[in-house]
Formats: structure tokens, sequence, C-alpha cells
């Protein structure tokens, strides 16, 4: 009897110790993945920001020119290498960039709006994907509302930082953002920004006539996070600049720029 009870004790311990031994395992390989995932995710960052700051060291820099009168405004922006980007992808169609933040990248547009959701301007397969104009838009900014969407990047990169503008005394310091094309700088002041819907009117780019854009431009005004002092103008065109709020949620901040004026810098 004393036998087959130590038996029994030792045949409970085995038996603990091979479950103690298989959740060792269970751990060590959820540690392990979850260790992988983090390294994937660290190295994709980096592929994206390296790229990136490579593609801005080369063809971006700030105009020299010190001569008086209209050069000086035009000394104060950028001079974007337009034909090289376009060389590098043909779908290049502008740069946008706004002082204030680390937002200034290259802008594509392709015949739908998934082929840059994970598609860097170079053609690298990263989640980051490249900042890209809605495809229903005309790329020459004549519509009404011209889209830009752009991920939200936990390494604050892409159009993460857009999230800044929810601070009104940011917002008010920083009330312009620049969009490049050749030979041509568009300068935006910002309208509204905005917390809305995936699925909301402000994605409208087409209205039939000033009326119905009027009333677009009315009904951001209801939904901005504080006033910019900017009357609405219908013989204005904007930009919405737009990103997620958070991952699965639904929601979206957007950016909306109305044109102050356009400037020929050659």
């Amino acid at each position: 009897m004393i036998k087959k009870t130590q038996t029994k004790v030792i045949e409970k311990k085995l038996k603990e110790k091979k479950i103690i031994i298989a959740l060792m395992a269970v751990f060590i390989c959820v540690a392990g993945f979850s260790g992988y995932k983090i390294i994937t995710i660290m190295q994709d960052y980096n592929k994206s920001v390296t790229e990136y700051e490579g593609i801005s060291k080369e063809m971006v820099k700030k105009h020299e020119n010190t001569t008086p009168g209209a050069a000086v405004e035009k000394s104060s922006y950028l001079e974007i290498n337009y034909a090289g980007l376009k060389e590098k992808n043909s779908d290049f169609v502008c740069w946008l960039d706004i002082p204030g933040t680390n937002i200034s990248y290259p802008v594509v547009q392709a015949s739908n709006n998934n082929e840059y959701l994970h598609k860097t301007f170079e053609g690298q397969y990263v989640y980051a994907g490249a900042l890209f104009m809605d495809y229903r838009n005309n790329s020459d900014f004549s519509d009404y509302n011209t889209i830009i969407y752009g991920h939200h990047m936990n390494n604050n990169t892409m159009f993460a930082q857009l999230d800044l503008y929810w601070r009104e005394s940011f917002g008010k310091e920083n009330d312009k953002f620049y969009i490049y094309t050749d030979k041509k700088v568009y300068v935006y002041q910002v309208y509204a920004f905005i917390n809305t819907s995936s699925t909301s009117y402000a994605y409208t780019s087409y209205f039939p006539n000033k009326q119905d854009y009027a009333d677009y431009l009315n009904k951001l005004k209801t939904e901005e996070y504080y006033d910019m002092g900017i009357t609405a103008d219908t013989s204005k065109r904007v930009v919405s600049l737009s990103t997620c709020q958070g991952q699965n949620t639904g929601k979206r901040y957007v950016l909306i720029g109305m044109l102050d004026k356009v400037v020929n810098l050659y």
C-alpha cells in the first residue's frame, strides 16, 4: 500500500513537472515570437525612415537666394528637385511640407487608393507606405477638395504629427503648410482641424455647385477643435490631410487647409 502511494506521488510530480516544462516551452515560444515581431517592426520602421531621409537629403534643399525684392520671399521656400523625384517614381505629384512638424514628404498618386498603403515612394514593401493623393482627384489641385492620406505611425513619422493640431496654441503658431509642384508652391492657411469618421462628408471632393461647396465649408466649422479665424471662401480650393486617429477606431484626424496664394518659383 505504501509503495502504491509513493508511486502515485512520483507520478503526480512527474505530471506536474511535464506541465511546468510545457508551460515554459509555450512561454519561450511566445516570448520568442514577440521578440521577432518587435525586431521586424523596428526593421520596418528603419527602412522607411532611412528611405525618406535619403530622399529628402538628395532632393530637397533651402533656397540660398538673398537678392532683394520678390526673390526674398522665394528664398524662404524649399527647392525641390521635381524632375529627379519624377524620375525616381512617375507617380510623384508634389512635395508636402508642414513647418513645426516633421512632415516633409513626397506625395504620389496611383490609379487606386491601395497601391501605396504599404509601399514606399521607392517601392519597398513597408507598412508606413507613402503619402498619397486620392486617385479620384486631379493632380493639379483644381478640385474643390484635394485629399492626401498618410499613416499614423507609432514611431512618430508620416502623418503622426497631425495630432499636434488638436492643441489650439500649436495650430495658431503653425497655421500654414506648403505644397510644391513643378515650378510652383501652393501656400495653404489652416482652415479647420477635425476628428471625424472614415466615411465622413469631409472626404467629398466633387461639389455640383458653389452652394454645396459653401455648405461643406460651413459644416467643417461645426466640427473644428477651435476657430482659426479664416472665413469660408468658395473661390478658394482646399486640401485635406487625413490620418487614422488610432488603430481600428474608424476615426480620422483631418487637417484642412484653404489656398492662400500660389507662388511661381521659376
